[in-house]
């Protein structure tokens, strides 16, 4: 018997509601295909926690994550990311706290 194949997970887009971004994505594979929501708070944003333009990335890492762990995973409530979760991310990505800047430092006169 041949090995699965991995399914393939496309990003929708995303919408904002009052909790925060909800991000669709859209998985395609050896079963129906099924969309789940993921949500990044608005509060990850303002803290810097998380930056706009990483969010798709996060959230289709997320989902990659949890599909290796059960491939028959089913849409249920939104999938809302922990801090935990970009914490790792940014450390996997090599990137600092989105807050910090880089190469800057600061003199006292």
């Amino acid at each position: 018997m041949g090995k699965l194949r991995p399914p393939a997970v496309r990003y929708l887009g995303f919408r904002t509601t009052a909790d925060g971004r909800e991000y669709s994505l859209r998985v395609a594979g050896e079963l129906e295909p099924r969309l789940f929501v993921l949500l990044i708070t608005h509060e990850v944003f303002a803290s810097r926690e998380a930056r706009f333009q990483d969010a798709p990335d996060l959230c289709f890492a997320r989902l990659q994550r949890d599909l290796v762990a059960d491939p028959g995973l089913l849409p249920g409530p939104r999938l809302v990311l922990t801090a935990q979760e970009l914490r790792e991310y940014r450390v996997a990505r090599g990137r600092p706290s989105p807050g910090r800047k880089r190469g800057t430092s600061s003199v006292s006169l």
